[in-house]
Protein backbone atom coordinates (compact mmCIF):
# COMPACT_ATOMS: atom_id res chain seq x y z
CA UNK A 1 0.00 0.00 0.00
CA UNK A 2 1.31 3.21 -1.14
CA UNK A 3 1.66 6.24 1.41
CA UNK A 4 -1.61 8.02 -0.15
CA UNK A 5 -3.76 5.50 0.17
CA UNK A 6 -1.99 5.03 3.97
CA UNK A 7 -2.84 8.33 4.33
CA UNK A 8 -6.92 8.44 3.25
CA UNK A 9 -6.85 5.60 5.98
CA UNK A 10 -5.95 7.84 8.77
CA UNK A 11 -8.23 10.74 7.11
CA UNK A 12 -11.47 8.61 7.32
CA UNK A 13 -10.25 7.24 11.05
CA UNK A 14 -9.96 3.31 10.00
CA UNK A 15 -8.15 1.09 12.13
CA UNK A 16 -6.39 -0.66 9.39
CA UNK A 17 -4.26 2.59 9.10
CA UNK A 18 -1.64 1.45 11.82
CA UNK A 19 -1.63 -1.82 10.56
CA UNK A 20 -0.81 -0.50 7.37
CA UNK A 21 1.85 1.92 8.46
CA UNK A 22 2.87 -1.18 10.97
CA UNK A 23 3.77 -2.93 7.73
CA UNK A 24 5.28 -0.48 5.56
CA UNK A 25 7.53 1.04 8.00
CA UNK A 26 7.43 -1.47 11.38
CA UNK A 27 10.71 -2.51 10.77
CA UNK A 28 12.39 0.94 9.70
CA UNK A 29 10.90 2.44 13.18
CA UNK A 30 12.39 -0.56 15.38
CA UNK A 31 15.65 -0.84 13.78
CA UNK A 32 16.16 3.27 14.10
CA UNK A 33 15.20 2.93 17.78
CA UNK A 34 16.86 -0.01 18.36
CA UNK A 35 19.89 2.10 17.23
CA UNK A 36 19.44 4.35 20.12
CA UNK A 37 17.85 2.36 22.72
CA UNK A 38 19.36 -1.18 23.47
CA UNK A 39 16.87 -2.48 25.61
CA UNK A 40 14.01 -4.49 23.82
CA UNK A 41 11.19 -3.62 25.90
CA UNK A 42 12.11 0.34 25.49
CA UNK A 43 12.49 -0.35 21.71
CA UNK A 44 8.77 -1.31 21.56
CA UNK A 45 7.13 0.69 24.23
CA UNK A 46 8.80 3.69 21.95
CA UNK A 47 7.82 2.07 19.36
CA UNK A 48 4.28 2.06 20.38
CA UNK A 49 4.52 5.67 21.10
CA UNK A 50 6.03 6.61 17.59
CA UNK A 51 2.84 5.35 16.52
CA UNK A 52 0.79 6.77 18.82
CA UNK A 53 1.69 10.21 17.88
CA UNK A 54 0.97 9.39 14.48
Amino acid sequence: MDDREIIKLYNCRSEDALLETEKKYGKLVSFIIGRLIKNQLDVEECTNDTYLGV
